[in-house]
Parts: C-alpha cells; sequence; structure tokens
C-alpha cells in the first residue's frame, strides 16, 4: 500500500489547525491511471508516482496547505488535507492539486482525466481525524470489496436493458 505520512511536526501542526479536510479525488470513467493492486498492495504507475510527488511538494506550492496523509489507489485517491482559509480557497487548491497532476503526466506523456468533482469533508474533531487516517491506511487491503473497483464492476453484469445503459453511462 503506497500510504504518504507527513512528519510528527505536522501531524501536531493538524491538531492544532482549524480546518482539516477529508478529500477524495476519481478520475473520469474510473479508469485506473495510478496503478495496480496485487497482493493487497498498491504498484504505483507514472501518474501514481508523479501524485505522490505533488502532495509531498503540497507545502511548497501553497504554504498554507499540505498532505498530512494520503493514499493512492487505481483510480482515486484519499487526502488528509491540512488548509487555512475558507472551504472555497481549498476547493481551489485542490483543483489546483489536480491540474499540477494532470499537466504534469501529460509532460510525461501519460494520460490523465479526472472527474469534475471531488469530495470534501471537513474534519470536526479527533474522533473523525482519526476514523479519516484509519481508513486510508486499510484502503488498498479491502479493495477488493471496494464500490470504485472496476474490475468487481465487471463481475455484475446488469440484468435489464436500463442498467445497462446505466452501466455504459458509467464506464464513459
Amino acid at each position: 500500500m503506497n500510504t504518504t505520512m507527513k512528519s510528527e511536526s505536522n501531524l501536531r501542526k493538524v491538531h492544532q489547525s482549524p480546518l482539516n479536510y477529508f478529500v477524495t479525488l476519481y478520475t473520469r470513467s474510473e479508469v485506473s491511471y495510478f496503478g495496480q493492486i496485487r497482493d493487497n498492495k498498491l504498484n504505483l504507475l507514472t501518474v501514481g508516482k508523479i501524485a505522490d510527488m505533488i502532495f509531498t511538494m503540497t507545502p511548497s506550492i501553497y504554504e498554507e496547505a499540505f498532505v498530512v496523509q494520503s493514499v493512492i489507489m487505481p483510480n482515486h485517491i484519499h487526502l488528509l488535507l491540512a488548509a487555512d482559509g475558507s472551504i472555497n480557497s481549498t476547493r481551489k487548491k485542490i483543483r489546483g492539486l489536480k491540474s499540477a497532476i494532470k499537466n504534469l503526466a501529460n509532460m510525461c506523456g501519460q494520460e490523465l482525466h479526472w472527474k469534475a468533482t471531488h469530495q470534501v469533508y471537513q474534519i470536526m474533531d479527533a474522533k473523525d481525524l482519526e476514523r479519516f487516517k484509519w481508513y486510508t491506511l486499510i484502503n488498498a487491503a479491502v479493495w477488493k470489496s471496494d464500490s470504485l473497483n472496476r474490475e468487481k464492476q465487471l463481475l455484475l453484469y446488469p440484468r435489464s436493458f436500463q442498467q445497462l445503459r446505466d452501466w455504459i453511462a458509467r464506464m464513459q
């Protein structure tokens, strides 16, 4: 599992920071651009390595934000993000991170298409923080049952024409 954990001093800042977020970034059509999971371990592809590098560089890109912990999955990424400022400024930072990853991937000749939306959940207390830290740590281990696992979805054949249309629409 490729989980990036920051230093103890950064973790202390998280507990002092007024705004911490659990963020999930999705690829368009759930394409596995970042890597492949084998034996509960993620093997990063080039785009996954680029994303990991960008997350490490976040404090130099945005001095008031840093990625506390991240887990890169084949077709989505979870981040614990500490950021000062409003939710709107945090969303701009997230869009900036997505853009930086996509641009660098494209410069390296790699394809990456993000889903336009992403989830942002404001962490309200220490219990929330611990829950999301734990979730990011076990995410690769539970990949076989993850709703974003396309390999699992391919086993769920549609039972009606409408389900088939819905299934094809999700794949695009």
